[in-house]
C-alpha cells in the first residue's frame, strides 16, 4: 500500500546516528520507474565510493556509472554494509540488482521497501525479516504529524485538522 510511510520510517532510520556507526558502507536508492539497472547501481555505487566522484563533473560520472555494475560488488567486498532499495516493484528486479553485491558473512543488510507483501518475502531469506506496516488511525496520523512538524520546528501553534 501506498502512502503509509515506509520511505518516510526507512530514511529515519538509515540516517540515524547509532546506525550509521555499524557500517563501513552505506547507500540509499529509490528505485525508478521504468526500471534502469544502471542508473540505479551508478547511484548507489556514486554513495559508496563518493571520493572517487567527489571532483567530476556530471559527464565525468556518468560514464563513470556505466562501469560500475561490475565493480559494485568490488566496492562492498569484505566490508559491512547497509544498503536502502526504496519502491522495489518486482521480483525481476530483484533479481537483476541482487546479482551485483558480493555473498559474504560481514553482517550486511539490504533493506528493501515494496508495496507488495510477496516481493518482500522473495527478497527476504526468512519471514521472520519482513516487517508489515499498517495504516495509522486518524487520531495517531495526527499525533504523528504534530509531533514530527511542531516539535521539529518547536512551534507551540495549535491547528485544527479537518
Amino acid at each position: 500500500m501506498g502512502g503509509i510511510g515506509k520511505t518516510t520510517l526507512v530514511k529515519d532510520i538509515y540516517q540515524s546516528q547509532e546506525l550509521s556507526a555499524m557500517f563501513e558502507k552505506r547507500s540509499c536508492a529509490t528505485i525508478k520507474h521504468p526500471f534502469d539497472l544502471v542508473e540505479l547501481i551508478g547511484s548507489l555505487a556514486v554513495q559508496l565510493d563518493e571520493m572517487s566522484y567527489r571532483n567530476k563533473d556530471m559527464a565525468d560520472v556518468d560514464r563513470m556509472k556505466l562501469g560500475v555494475k561490475s565493480s559494485l560488488a568490488g566496492l562492498l567486498a569484505g566490508k559491512k554494509y547497509l544498503i536502502v532499495l526504496d519502491d522495489l516493484s518486482s521480483t525481476t528486479e530483484w533479481d537483476s540488482i541482487i546479482k551485483h553485491f558480493p555473498i559474504d558473512e560481514t553482517a550486511s543488510r539490504i533493506i528493501v521497501t515494496t508495496r507488495v507483501e510477496s516481493i518482500g518475502k522473495y527478497c527476504s531469506e526468512k519471514d521472520g525479516n519482513i516487517y508489515m506496516l499498517k495504516s495509522l488511525g486518524d487520531r495517531d496520523a495526527r499525533d504523528l504529524f504534530t509531533k514530527k512538524v511542531f516539535i521539529a520546528y518547536q512551534c507551540n501553534v495549535m491547528i485544527s485538522l479537518l
